[in-house]
């Protein structure tokens, strides 16, 4: 780890090898300098005009490379395009599958009765209001179940 030292302070022998490597990554005889040496050095020489001209083969190469990752890239967006139209369709089939599940409405006529028919007959002449009432609910009753079955089956019944 180095420390700060002051400009008039000599540089310590860390400093001086950092030095001597990026040096040597400068002109290009280093084999022993790191690739940040080496980054540092290609990006100076890239700075001031003296970085060597790309290779046909170099330039094709990145070329490729990048064009591979563009590729790579439109594909991935392609697939999650697809998912999620996937997912849309799911949903509306689904949708779909359930507004078509649902019974059709039954006619009004099947859904009200008139007062006067809710007990077939007349009441017998000793049965008080609650038997009454009782009845006329059971018949009501009856009534809904029914309704509801042939709204289960579909209304053919």
């Amino acid at each position: 780890m180095s420390t700060i030292h002051d400009d008039d302070d000599h540089p310590t022998h860390e400093e001086e090898d950092a030095a001597r490597a990026l040096a040597d990554a400068l002109d290009g005889t280093s084999q022993r300098a790191d690739a940040g040496d080496r980054r540092a050095a290609s990006l100076i020489r890239a700075a001031s005009g003296k970085e060597a001209p790309l290779g046909d083969l170099r330039a094709r190469g990145l070329a490729r490379a990048a064009v591979a990752r563009f590729t790579a890239i439109r594909r991935r967006a392609r697939t999650w395009r697809l998912l999620g139209g996937l997912a849309v369709a799911a949903v509306l089939a689904i949708a779909i599958g359930i507004l078509r599940r649902s019974p059709p409405p039954l006619p009004l006529a099947l859904c009200s009765r008139s007062a006067g028919m809710l007990v077939p007959g007349p009441f017998p002449p000793g049965q008080t209001a609650a038997a009454r009432l009782d009845a006329v609910a059971d018949n009501r009753l009856d009534a809904l179940r029914e309704l509801r079955l042939r709204r289960l089956a579909g209304g053919r019944r």
